[in-house]
């Protein structure tokens, strides 16, 4: 992380979801400014549907020539798999922050594996479970579940919380602990 840190990140984070509404139809994008210039911090707040990868994509290129990009602020239930792939594909590299009252579930959590640093208030939830094909489990979706442990380890998440996502049923949530956190080297941000 550049050298003003974690706390920059936070303030930009509240800023960001102040201003902020969660849209039921995609997620809501906004730049947000972080001290010093010319850094900036993206917020995404809400579901992962179709047509949000291409949407983030044009954002990102549309930013100020000048931008520096620090990271991304999510807020996200999940949603669309294959859009969160994109996505991902996007956040790789880049810090991640979960604030407080936000979570990161379900294909959401695709996004969170993939960053470089994960940061999280300490009453975030971040979450899993196997992938469904129109809610429920199939021989594709139990493929597709494969297919996500084996994307998952090779961004070093541990077995144990690739185990909660496969055993646990679409209609439900694995909603990870500290210390699932913490094995993923994510910081804990305790708000007091």
């Amino acid at each position: 992380m550049p050298s003003f840190g974690v706390t920059r990140l936070i303030t930009a984070a509240f800023s960001a979801l102040l201003f902020s509404m969660v849209s039921a139809q995609a997620l809501e994008l906004r730049r947000v400014a972080v001290d010093p210039s010319p850094f900036v911090v993206i917020s995404a707040v809400g579901p992962i549907v179709p047509g949000d990868g291409e949407r983030l994509q044009a954002f990102l290129a549309a930013l100020p020539r000048g931008d520096r990009l620090y990271g991304f602020v999510v807020d996200s239930p999940g949603g669309n798999i294959f859009e969160a792939e994109q996505i991902e594909a996007l956040i790789r590299g880049h810090s991640i922050f979960v604030p407080a009252g936000g979570q990161c579930a379900s294909a959401c959590f695709l996004l969170f594996a993939a960053a470089a640093h994960r940061v999280v208030a300490e009453d975030a939830r971040i979450g899993v479970h196997n992938a469904s094909e129109a809610g429920a489990l199939t021989h594709n979706s139990l493929a597709f579940t494969d297919w996500l442990a084996r994307d998952l380890r090779a961004d070093d998440v541990p077995a144990g919380i690739i185990a909660k996502m496969a055993t646990t049923a679409p209609s439900r949530m694995a909603w990870l602990t500290r210390a699932d956190l913490k094995s993923m080297g994510t910081s804990i941000l305790l708000m007091h």
